[in-house]
């Protein structure tokens, strides 16, 4: 009652005092604080177990007496009294919570002192702006979205402790879910737009890195396994398309997603992981070779040596990989991306050239392509058993075959010309189809067992052989056909 009765006094303190500098209300102001808070360290119960505790009048007033004085400070005195009344108020909450047993009462004044620090440096920030001016830092006016953010992430550390020492309590999910919501609220006001500011930067590198440190901690925890995604897409949209932004997005989560896959418990999450990682890693270098380049070939032989790659990290993790799910889904994905790219690369000189870009790319991107994917269909092939993946090397053939003729046109400066001619491109197509066949029936006459998928590839090879010849056939020479 007493307590009560002296925090309206406090309130009306600021109407009867006269002094300008408000020393009275001052004065009264923290001698009612500093009692409550005595109050509180003395008298506040300190229970074994939940069921023991019992809310109290002593708990309840440093509390309530806490949001009054410091309200009544920042209004009535000056936002220096404000933010030494704060300075106290986090003292009190974080010199309390270590002392009780609960530990969901232990963590309610740790999130009561984490509001209440967060209140502090907002305010200390205004504080220090409104009496040195703007405060910049790298060329930059720090904005107070910067503050929060960086505030928040640090923060963000408590939880996650906690819960990789196996001592976080009810709700830490909800915590961190508060924490990574406002950080890119935070970030939508500092999107990257002027090319000289990094707080766009900052905000997008550490969200992210928040966002996967709260997934790959909290994984435990039902619906931490949304978190990362989320933010990732949510992330890449503030990121405006900023080419640094995107990278660092992409290589967040693809080493999240690279732990993950370790991590993990569940095989089925497991693979879906290991696919997220082989794709991020993907991205970040397409993004990577084109920021560094800006070149189209650059870009398309760093995808197709990604590609391959990941054939060759296959083979090198065999044995550690054994649990990990959609492994030969992965094979089929990688070697349908490697058929793709040349075609893409094709279409891009179209495109780079109305854009008014040079490139020194050409005919040998193409065939360099083609060639890593016939030795990925053969590896696939003999090494991961994908039976059916000879049917990318035929198809790696023709189109390489195709590529040295003259029915594309390429610019760059090696190989521009048409390594074979109309004829020579016909003729050569119906060679192919001819030792497809031989090989087909040499293979019938020695009674090679063929699995069901490849038992018609050397009809698929010499059938696909001869109808493009007959397509390409009118400019060639007349004795091709016969």
């Amino acid at each position: 009652m007493f307590g009560a009765g002296g925090a309206l006094v406090v309130i009306g303190l600021p109407v009867v005092e006269t002094s300008p500098d408000h020393s009275l209300t001052a004065a009264g102001l923290f001698l009612q604080l500093a009692a409550a808070l005595a109050i509180g360290v003395m008298m506040v119960p300190r229970p074994a177990n939940e069921r023991d505790w019992v809310a109290t009048a002593w708990e309840a007033l440093p509390l309530g007496v806490s949001v009054v004085t410091a309200a009544a400070a920042f209004q009535a005195v000056s936002q220096r009294a404000g933010n030494l009344s704060l300075v106290l108020v986090v003292a009190y909450l974080m010199v309390t919570a270590p002392r009780l047993r609960i530990r969901q009462h232990r963590w309610t004044y740790w999130w009561l002192g984490r509001a209440a620090a967060t209140v502090l440096v907002l305010t200390a920030f205004h504080q220090l702006r409104a009496e040195n001016g703007a405060l910049f830092f790298a060329e930059a006016v720090v904005q107070p979205a910067t503050v929060l953010l960086t505030v928040l992430a640090l923060q963000l550390s408590l939880p996650l402790i906690a819960a990789a020492r196996r001592r976080a309590p009810r709700y830490v999910l909800a915590d961190a879910g508060a924490v990574l919501l406002v950080q890119l609220v935070c970030s939508a006001t500092l999107a990257p737009g002027d090319s000289t500011d990094w707080q766009g930067t900052w905000a997008i590198g550490l969200v992210a890195l928040c966002a996967a440190a709260a997934s790959y901690f909290l994984r435990s925890e039902p619906g931490a396994l949304w978190l990362a995604p989320a933010a990732s897409v949510l992330l890449l949209a503030l990121s405006g398309g900023g080419l640094l932004e995107v990278e660092l997005i992409l290589g967040v989560f693809a080493v999240y997603s690279t732990l993950m896959v370790v991590a993990e418990p569940q095989r089925i999450r497991k693979g879906w992981y290991f696919v997220a990682a082989r794709v991020l890693t993907a991205a970040l270098a397409l993004v990577l070779s084109y920021d560094l380049t800006a070149s189209p070939t650059v870009v398309s032989l760093t995808f197709a040596v990604v590609l391959a790659a990941q054939h060759a990290v296959r083979w090198i993790m065999r044995t550690r990989l054994t649990e990990v799910p959609f492994q030969q889904a992965a094979v089929w994905i990688t070697l349908a991306g490697q058929a793709l790219l040349p075609l893409a690369y094709i279409v891009g000189p179209g495109i780079t050239t109305a854009l008014g870009r040079d490139d020194d790319g050409g005919r040998w991107v193409v065939l360099l392509e083609l060639l890593m994917l016939l030795a990925s269909a053969v590896v696939a092939r003999k090494l991961f058993i994908a039976r059916g993946a000879l049917y990318f090397g035929v198809y790696a053939v023709l189109f390489g075959v195709l590529a040295l003729g003259p029915l594309v046109t390429f610019g760059g400066t090696f190989l521009v010309s048409p390594v074979l001619g109309h004829t020579g491109t016909a003729a050569t197509l119906l060679l192919l189809a001819v030792l497809a066949s031989f090989a087909g029936i040499m293979r019938r006459r020695r009674n090679v067992p063929v699995e069901d998928v490849e038992h018609w590839l050397w009809l698929v090879a010499a059938g696909l052989s001869g109808v493009i010849a007959v397509l390409i056939s009118p400019p060639a020479e007349d004795w091709v056909l016969g």
